[in-house]
């Protein structure tokens, strides 16, 4: 059953939100944060950032709970906005919103990544440069494999269709 132009309409409005969240979550928000880690913690000196993971202090209790808020908040992203968005209270809001909902959370989780990547390169700046920009820029890196896809939203709402 195609879409009626309310619908359509619905879902390129709920299409443009989605992109324009993820576009700050996961571009604008972490290249902010690595400028200003570059700027201020590096003091202007990026080569620190290929430094490499030898000197990073695996074991440094910091280091290891910002990496495993990381590690965390990557599954989440991926498992956590699905069962949300799929729960009995959200079933009465429509599909787009539904959808629109789910990229916020992973968008979210993404961008706490970046933050814990800051963090880490804030407190531990010398040792965790280069594990820093690496969290900096997961967010981009995944960010393009979740990119609000228009085909992909007609399906879903195909299936939901069918569903009824």
């Amino acid at each position: 059953m195609p879409m009626t132009p309310e619908q359509l309409t619905a879902m390129k409005s709920s299409m443009l939100y989605a992109r324009l969240l993820w576009l700050s979550f996961c571009f604008v928000t972490p290249l902010a944060l690595l400028l200003a880690f570059s700027t201020i913690v590096l003091q202007g000196h990026p080569s620190a950032f290929l430094a490499g993971f030898a000197g990073v202090p695996w074991k440094d209790p910091i280091v290891f709970g910002l990496l495993l808020v990381a590690v965390a908040c990557l599954i989440g992203a991926g498992l956590l906005p699905e069962r949300i968005t799929g729960a009995e209270r959200f079933r009465k809001a429509s599909l787009f919103s539904r959808l629109l909902v789910r990229h916020l959370f992973t968008c979210a989780f993404l961008e706490t990544i970046a933050i814990c990547g800051f963090a880490l390169g804030a407190l531990r700046p010398s040792e965790t440069a280069s594990l820093a920009l690496a969290l900096m820029a997961a967010p981009m890196l995944v960010g393009c494999i979740i990119f609000p896809n228009e085909n992909d939203w007609r399906f879903r709402f195909q299936l939901e269709n069918e569903r009824s």
